[in-house]
């Protein structure tokens, strides 16, 4: 089932987790109280994605809200430090302010400190510090043919309900103004519910997409598809789940010679982001 804000999967349960912790502050006297926080504070802590945030706009309100809560009732005025260590060896130390401060997060960069492989990061603070999180972030890049995508078309399977993208076009190689006729299927498959899905469209480069085939598109599917942008390198579609899915053409004409690939395409869920489907690029060649 969504939450009453349309949130499902891991946003939905985010969400749901929040709220629990919330109750069980109030909840004083209870002799699992301490233990069942301290369990999803911790897994509430590890589903935050790299932005900090928790994928929902609802789930991040409440999560916070219920930090705000455990905070009230740990407070601590005194700075304190933490040190930090990087496979053994002391990296740096920061000044943890005051729990009651409002500050901005403290970002330390330990790239140099790591080695190939394996690392064991470590943070050593003292016993009556006040209470804070940590949050690490890693960026890297895989070859598509070890992803998840795949070509013209990707199902992504889910809990009762999966998302599918499929793309096709009239032609991967064309003249200089000639138009390209990209046909989009995109589908959220055995859904009970309602809620809004975001396909990004990737385009090739240096291309300028006809928007009175956008607005057709729009015309023509009704509330299926709600609103687009058009941007430099996709076009980016508002839509509504329906049965059947929604399809929809829209073309796209290269304003000089390219012999490169398009960005990649993905269907996801407006209130659960980590449910996407993607589709690879495609190599265009206009002469």
């Amino acid at each position: 089932m969504n939450t009453p804000f349309y949130g499902w999967g891991l946003a939905g349960r985010i969400e749901t987790t929040a709220l629990v912790i919330k109750a069980l502050i109030k909840n004083d006297g209870k002799t699992v109280r301490d233990e069942a926080i301290s369990k999803g504070v911790f897994w509430l802590l590890r589903n935050k994605d790299l932005y900090g945030v928790c994928l929902s706009t609802q789930a991040t309100i409440n999560v916070l809200d219920a930090f705000i809560s455990l905070n009230d009732s740990n407070q601590n005025s005194a700075e304190s430090s933490a040190e930090i260590f990087v496979n053994g060896s002391r990296a740096t130390s920061v000044t943890m302010p005051p729990s009651q401060e409002l500050v901005t997060p403290i970002t330390v960069d330990l790239s140099k400190f790591l080695a190939k492989g394996k690392n064991i990061i470590e943070i050593k603070r003292p016993s009556n510090g006040a209470l804070a999180s940590a949050q690490m972030v890693e960026t890297y890049y895989l070859p598509w043919s070890a992803s998840m995508a795949t070509q013209a078309e990707n199902l992504k399977l889910g809990a009762k309900r999966a998302l599918r993208l499929a793309l096709t076009y009239d032609k991967t190689e064309a003249k200089i103004s000639e138009e390209i006729t990209c046909k989009v299927d995109a589908e959220r498959i055995g859904f009970s519910g309602y809620g809004m899905m975001l396909a990004e469209i990737g385009l090739p480069p240096g291309v300028d997409v006809d928007r009175a085939s956008l607005e057709a598109a729009v015309k023509e599917e009704g509330w299926g598809i709600n609103y687009y942008d058009d941007l430099p390198d996709r076009v980016v579609l508002y839509l509504w789940p329906r049965a059947g899915g929604t399809k929809f053409n829209f073309k796209f004409k290269s304003c000089y010679g390219i012999n490169a690939m398009n960005a990649a395409s993905i269907l996801y869920d407006y209130y659960n982001p980590e449910a996407r489907a993607v589709v690879v690029p495609e190599k265009f060649v206009v002469k």
